[in-house]
């Protein structure tokens, strides 16, 4: 079972590693200030790890971890106190806190703006964050996107009450890229500024239904617009829908059995050959879909254990 022994083991024997992911394994705090052994890390994940007093976690980082730039914290229960902390890695560019729902505006504020009581200046180098069902509000955003002009992808909670707030202190972003606003309450005049503020490329408005076909005339004329996802928003019109896709530039994506178990999933990787797969993680947890027994296979259509095992040459799995 891979635990802090091996932490220790692993840096002291690698004091190069750039690039490290020990996400779902039995990890504890102390096991973070070994890392100090690893000047040159660069990249952390976290996922899954429900052992570790993560507000500990974060301060050892902090200190030891000085050129920390990608940070994965999903599902790590992180807090007010642990964005508090985490303020102090300043040279953080990348930072998944997908599914934590613990921490309110407050320490997204905590996080951008620096903390007086740490003395620290706060993650203002950011240029991606995933914010999927996440506490936050328009406050929190706000905050984000005024302390983070390098922001370039913004994935927002899902199912929140942000509102035009939010799209007018994001299109201050200019090098906004990727931006998922699903669920959210941005309407029509919200996504024009964006639009017209904005370099987007990817955009996700699913399950906005503030948004009619007058928001979405305004996203045609974004000319760097290469993908939009429009599944379950009630109030885009058939014509619109069909407007859309005779955009040569466009992808559109519009599942409409969005609640089908599988269809997210298939969807992604159409026609995928294994043989493609250039990197495969394989963690210490497994996903629970009722259709492959427990191990999730459905991401990759046609895809079988056993063609794993064969290992292509040009396969590499990270274990």
């Amino acid at each position: 079972m891979f635990s802090d022994d091996y932490i220790a083991v692993l840096s002291s024997h690698c004091p190069h590693l750039e690039e490290l992911d020990i996400s779902g394994t039995i990890v504890r705090n102390t096991c973070f200030w070994k890392l100090s052994a690893c000047p040159n890390l660069q990249r952390l994940h976290l996922v899954y790890c429900s052992m570790i007093n993560i507000d500990n976690a974060m301060r050892a980082l902090q200190t030891c971890c000085t050129q920390l730039k990608v940070l994965d914290l999903a599902w790590c229960n992180v807090r007010d106190s642990t964005m508090e902390e985490l303020s102090g890695c300043t040279e953080l560019v990348e930072l998944n806190l997908k599914q934590n729902a613990n921490f309110s505006q407050v320490g997204l504020e905590l996080l951008v703006e620096g903390s007086m009581k740490l003395k620290t200046k706060g993650c203002r180098k950011l240029e991606k964050i995933n914010l999927l069902c996440c506490n936050v509000n328009d406050t929190g955003v706000q905050a984000l996107a005024y302390n983070c002009p390098r922001l370039c992808e913004v994935i927002l909670p899902g199912w929140s009450s942000l509102t035009d707030d939010t799209a007018i202190a994001l299109s201050t972003c200019k090098n906004l890229r990727v931006l998922s606003i699903c669920g959210s309450k941005i309407a029509d005049k919200g996504l024009k500024l964006l639009c017209s503020q904005c370099s987007l490329r990817d955009l996700d408005v699913q399950r906005c239904n503030l948004i009619t076909d007058a928001g979405m005339r305004e996203a045609v004329t974004c000319l760097t617009l290469r993908k939009i996802n429009i599944t379950c928003s009630a109030n885009i019109s058939a014509e619109m829908k069909a407007s859309l896709r005779n955009c040569r530039r466009l992808l559109v994506q519009d599942n409409r059995r969005c609640g089908a178990r599988g269809v997210m999933c298939t969807c992604r990787f159409p026609g995928m050959r294994l043989s493609e797969l250039r990197r495969l993680r394989i963690r210490d947890h497994t996903w629970n879909c009722a259709a492959s027994g427990g191990l999730c296979t459905c991401r990759f259509p046609g895809m079988c254990l056993s063609d794993i095992m064969m290992r292509p040459p040009d396969m590499e799995i990270n274990v």
